[in-house]
């Protein structure tokens, strides 16, 4: 368990040994499942993250525990990968409290960006929605 608050990364070698996945089973499932990609450090060699070692778990359950095919596997990862976007994307852009902007003279350029964020945040949300239906 990770006490500071510095984020855990992890070797290949660590990542098979803490999922019971072989390490060119890892390697496969990276060609495979894009929310599989682990960053390679500067010697190049693959660096896990906690959630890269979660995904690997998940996937490991839908293909072994499941039986699912790879196919089906990417499908369901996918789906939740767009499903945890849309939800943070949704809170971002509906906060609990209603948002009081208040403007002074000096930041009247600050109120055209702001528009334009709210723009691109819903465009984003419409592009994350449109893909889902894609992918359904």
């Amino acid at each position: 368990m990770n006490t500071g608050n510095k984020p855990r990364y992890y070797t290949i070698k660590e990542v098979a040994d803490l999922t019971g996945v072989k390490q060119s089973i890892l390697r496969f499932w990276e060609g495979e499942f894009n929310a599989l990609s682990p960053i390679k450090n500067k010697f190049g060699h693959r660096v896990y993250t906690e959630e890269d070692r979660e995904t690997i778990c998940r996937i490991k359950d839908l293909l072994y525990g499941n039986s699912k095919t790879i196919k089906e596997a990417k499908k369901i990862i996918d789906a939740d990968i767009f499903e945890n976007v849309e939800i943070a994307v949704k809170r971002e852009m509906a906060p609990s409290k209603p948002l009081k902007l208040v403007y002074k003279t000096k930041q009247v350029d600050n109120k055209d960006k702001i528009a334009d964020i709210k723009k691109e945040l819903s465009e984003i949300l419409d592009l994350i929605k449109s893909m889902k239906q894609d992918g359904e």
